[in-house]
């Protein structure tokens, strides 16, 4: 800044320097040039120095003098950078003098380097302090340009990025900071410009937030700060579909990254059978063998912890409370709910806490995925203890097992199992059907599938809400309705049926398409069948009939009939003029139209495997087979369907047996026939019983009661007021002295006799174990029976295939293992002392654990089996 021109201020200056060239014996033509500058003579001043530049131009004394005049900031030709061109040329042509006498002359007049070095110096406080004012990046820069290396420059630098970074500051790109960075990269603001200028470039670089985007950026710059940021919406946006194999490929693809962890997590609860060994952390493998178990309760001190099924103490004793249910059934979850002083906690088998807090109820929604009801709020947790969705949910489930649908306000909204946002809650309903996902608003339904919701993180996604109804077929195709229009879509969402106004039937032979009031077929492969329109049509599961032209035909014939009835499943007709065309499962039948025809299915049987056609005229009946075979010709007064292949006959009230192929399975001699089950039926005549057995064997009626079945070969008989065990060629194993029979195994029963029960073994004729006051299924399979026997006032466990389990010798038993891993919690009380000894034994009856308990505390881990 120039100062204003003020006479007295230009003395007060000029005078100072004139006592500084007077104290140092200045020269006596620099101090006349002085002299006219202190009187206001500038012109004459320079004149006088430009006359002895003429006589001498490498004079430093005469460009040190003008260096003074220059930098008096009083007058209108103040130019401090003037000033530093004369000084730095006074400077270098002294230090070029070489002639002794001449440099002591130069110093006798008082004229020499410290002098020069001083004004030099005092120049560039001038030209500092005029550049601090101006503050520009570019006067700055200049200021180190013109006046080189002076105490002031590393200032001037500092101030010089100082204003540089507030500019770049100012503009804020990445473009901005990476110009500063590399213009000044020895910046103490090189830090923070780095810092910012990696965050706008990489914003700027995935401001699209698709995952090409993420992924092409790690490509380009690897080392970049925002590395772990971009991997975890890589993960997020590359697992959108929720696949294993989405999870899979994150790993493969970035197994460094700190999100390996939570993808393997996932892909363990999604897969662990298919989850590579590599990926399988001590933790995991620890979590694989202890999830392999049950879990039961131990109390000890006051506190409770869990065992296993082996009788490994896994998670010790240090909670106050645990469910309810543990004490009644030891768990196989993979969590566990437990308390604290006070505190609900939630843990998996290795006792690791996953969620602290308050709730009401925890829902295990599938796939590693736990819904936790509060009072208010939910969260729903993945089972590695990672917070997916916390809020205020109404209702959380899994779509398709690869999707979370979360109902907030009302409104579902779609999430993956990572909880990033597919959807916001803005449907009625959402729901899922093999890889198809239906979003329902105003009663209409949008249809899209997981790999289109996998692709959004590439393209948004854009929904049609045209479709009224919608039903998942067979083929894993979508059956789908648009007021009049029906379409089916595959699993590309393409229509594989024209796009028009039309329904759709589904029959055995094919796709019926009706439009304008008339139908096409399609095969299930979509391809046209039928080359003309038909106008009705009638079918079965053998058999369709199409009318076209006022005839009906045969699909797959050219025959043409005056109408078509479909009878059953199997069985339909063609009448024409007079003649019935009967067609069967691989056969015809021609009759004439006056015969009366039926027919006849067991409809108690479930699977209805045969019908039967049977035609009578006159008592003659003659019964066709589903091939068009006549099994049976003649007289009969009744016919009816017995099971899925045989017919009961009726001829003068006699009842007997034929089967599918005309064969006599019973004689035309019973009273009644009835109990089918499985091949067998009871027989009665003259008020006793026989059987037919499905081995073909044949009992003659004899018993006072139906036989039934003990095993494959003996039968439960009731004759002479007791049931007896008898072979299914009716030799008798037993005699006929029980009050009750049930199965035990092949070669003993459980026998009732006085009104108490005993292991007999039958083929020894001899009472394995007696004295049985009560029994009680624990397991009944086709591999082994176990109950639970009251002897002599004592619980044991018994199978029928190994034997004693445990002992008979216990106040009382409960199985709270289960169905595949029984587990036994025995109890002996010892009423006097109120006191309970209980041993847990396994499914091989070995004792896994044992402990005594006081009555108080004996209720902390026992429930009441009745």
């Amino acid at each position: 800044m120039r100062f204003k021109k003020n006479i007295f201020y230009a003395f007060i200056l000029v005078l100072a320097l004139n006592t500084l060239l007077l104290r140092t014996a200045y020269c006596q033509e620099a101090t006349k040039a002085i002299k006219l500058i202190q009187k206001e003579k500038v012109e004459s001043a320079e004149k006088y120095l430009g006359k002895l530049f003429e006589k001498d131009s490498i004079n430093p004394e005469y460009f040190f003098s003008y260096s003074i005049i220059y930098l008096i900031d009083t007058l209108p030709k103040y130019n401090v950078e003037l000033s530093y061109q004369y000084i730095t040329t006074a400077i270098q042509l002294y230090n070029e003098v070489e002639d002794i006498k001449l440099l002591q002359k130069f110093a006798k007049e008082g004229v020499d380097s410290t002098l020069m070095v001083y004004q030099k110096s005092r120049i560039e406080a001038a030209a500092f302090e005029e550049v601090r004012i101006i503050n520009t990046e570019d006067r700055y820069n200049y200021f180190l340009k013109v006046y080189r290396e002076n105490e002031w420059s590393d200032t001037v630098v500092v101030l010089r990025n100082k204003v540089a970074f507030q500019s770049a500051l100012k503009e804020n790109t990445y473009s901005s900071y990476r110009k500063f960075m590399e213009t000044y990269p020895k910046a103490s603001e090189i830090e923070e410009a780095r810092t910012r200028f990696e965050r706008l470039y990489f914003d700027e670089n995935t401001k699209d937030k698709k995952l090409s985007s993420y992924v092409n950026f790690l490509k380009k710059h690897p080392e970049t700060p925002y590395r772990e940021f971009a991997e975890k919406q890589i993960l997020k946006l590359s697992t959108l579909s929720g696949s294993f194999e989405n999870f899979l490929q994150f790993i493969t693809d970035y197994p460094k990254s700190k999100w390996v962890k939570t993808a393997s997590d996932y892909v363990f609860h999604l897969n662990r059978q298919n989850l590579p060994q590599n990926l399988l952390s001590d933790s995991l493998n620890n979590i694989i063998e202890v999830d392999q178990k049950l879990f039961f309760p131990i109390y000890k001190f006051g506190l409770y912890g869990f065992i296993t099924e082996k009788g490994v103490e896994v998670i010790p004793p240090k909670f106050t409370h645990i469910a309810s249910e543990y004490t009644c059934k030891a768990t196989g979850k993979d969590f566990l709910l437990v308390s604290a002083h006070g505190e609900k906690i939630i843990i998996n088998t290795l006792g690791t806490t996953l969620w602290k807090g308050d709730y009401e109820q925890v829902i295990d929604l599938g796939n590693g995925i736990l819904w936790i009801k509060h009072k208010d709020t939910s969260t729903v947790l993945h089972k590695s203890g990672v917070t997916i969705i916390d809020g205020h949910l109404q209702d959380v489930k899994l779509i398709n097992n690869q999707l979370l649908a979360v109902q907030q306000n009302k409104k579902w909204g779609l999430y993956s199992l990572l909880g990033h946002t597919i959807f916001e809650p803005q449907f009625q309903g959402i729901e899922g059907m093999y890889q198809y996902v239906i979003l329902t608003k105003k009663d209409n339904h949008a249809v899209t599938t997981i790999e289109q919701i996998a692709q959004t993180s590439r393209n948004p996604l854009r929904l049609n809400y045209i479709y009224t109804d919608f039903e998942m077929l067979k083929s894993n195709n979508l059956y789908v309705e648009s007021s009049n229009i029906a379409n089916i879509l595959n699993s590309k969402l393409a229509p594989m049926l024209p796009l028009t106004t039309q329904e759709i039937t589904f029959i055995p032979s094919g796709i019926i398409v009706k439009k304008d009031n008339s139908n096409m077929l399609y095969s299930y492969d979509f391809q046209l069948i039928t080359e003309n329109q038909f106008f009705n049509y009638v079918y079965n599961k053998d058999n369709l009939f199409i009318n076209k032209n006022e005839h009906w035909q045969k699909i797959d014939e050219e025959a043409v009939y005056d109408t078509a009835i479909i009878l059953s499943d199997h069985i339909s007709l063609g009448l024409r003029h007079d003649t019935i065309t009967f067609f069967l499962q691989q056969n015809r039948l021609l009759k004439s139209a006056e015969e009366v025809f039926r027919i006849i299915r067991d409809h108690g049987y479930h699977e209805e495997k045969e019908s039967f056609l049977v035609f009578t005229e006159n008592n003659l009946v003659e019964v066709y087979n589903l091939l068009g075979l006549e099994i049976f010709k003649g007289k009969l007064e009744k016919i009816n369907a017995l099971g899925p292949n045989l017919i009961v006959i009726q001829q003068h009230g006699k009842k007997g047996v034929i089967d599918a192929h005309g064969n006599t399975i019973v004689p035309l001699k019973m009273d009644a026939i009835a109990n089918y089950n499985n091949g067998s039926f009871s027989i009665l005549s003259n008020s006793t019983f026989g059987r037919y057995n499905k081995d073909s064997t044949y009992i003659s009626p004899e018993y006072d009661r139906a036989l039934k079945p003990y095993n494959d070969t003996l039968l439960i008989a009731y004759k002479d007021n007791g049931y007896g065990l008898i072979h299914t060629n009716n030799e008798p194993i037993t005699h006929f002295e029980f009050e009750e029979i049930r199965y035990w195994n092949d070669t003993s029963a459980l026998v009732k006799q006085n009104y108490e029960w005993k292991i007999y073994d039958f083929t020894a004729q001899e009472a394995l174990i007696e004295n049985i006051k009560h029994i009680e299924d624990l397991s009944n399979t086709s591999d082994e029976i176990i109950m639970k026997l009251l002897i002599d006032n004592n619980y044991g466990v018994y199978s029928n295939t190994r034997g004693i389990i445990v002992p008979s010798s216990f106040s009382d038993i409960i199985d709270i293992g289960s169905n595949e891993t029984p587990l036994y919690l025995a109890e002996r009380n010892i009423e006097e002392a109120n006191f309970y000894v209980t041993i847990y034994y396994n499914n091989r009856g070995e004792i896994i654990y044992k402990q005594a308990y006081e009555g108080f505390d004996y209720q902390k881990v026992y429930c009441d089996s009745k």
